[in-house]
C-alpha cells in the first residue's frame, strides 16, 4: 500500500510540475534602454520598455544648504539644529514645506512650536526662490 501511494505521490509530483505552465514571477522589470531584452534576466517575468523621452524629470526638492541655513538662522533655530546631522537638517526643512505644524511639532519636539512656525512661514514664503 504504501508503495502505491510513494508511485502516486512521485507520478503528481512529477505532472504538476512538468506539464505546469510558467507563470510570470511577480517581478516586473521596467527598462529605460530600447536595446535591452527581457530574455537577458532570465526567467519569465512581465516586461515594460519606456524611453526616457516618456520619464518625467523630478527637480530635487532640496535647496542649497546655503538656503537650508539661512531659514534655519532667520527662523531663530541657530541652537536647536547644532546637534543635528545634514539629513536630521534636510527633514526638518522638507517637514516645514511639506508638513502641517502638528506633524512637525511631532517630529521634532525639542523645538518649540513658534520656532517651527517661523520656519515654515520663511519655507512658504521663499519656496520659488
Amino acid at each position: 500500500m504504501t508503495v502505491l501511494f510513494r508511485a502516486l505521490f512521485i507520478f503528481l509530483t512529477f505532472t504538476t510540475t512538468t506539464f505546469a505552465e510558467e507563470k510570470p514571477s511577480g517581478i516586473t522589470v521596467i527598462s529605460l534602454d530600447p536595446k535591452l531584452d527581457a530574455h537577458d534576466f532570465g526567467g519569465n517575468h512581465q516586461f515594460q520598455n519606456q524611453s526616457p523621452k516618456n520619464q518625467t524629470t523630478q527637480k530635487s526638492q532640496m535647496p542649497a544648504r546655503e538656503k537650508r541655513e539661512m531659514a534655519f538662522t532667520e527662523a531663530g533655530l541657530t541652537e536647536e539644529i547644532l546637534k543635528m546631522d545634514a539629513l536630521d537638517r534636510d527633514l526638518l526643512y522638507l517637514f516645514a514645506e511639506q508638513r502641517s505644524l502638528g506633524e512637525i511639532s511631532k517630529k521634532f519636539p525639542k523645538i518649540s512650536e513658534a520656532k517651527l512656525k517661523s520656519l515654515k512661514t520663511w519655507v512658504q514664503k521663499h519656496a520659488k526662490e
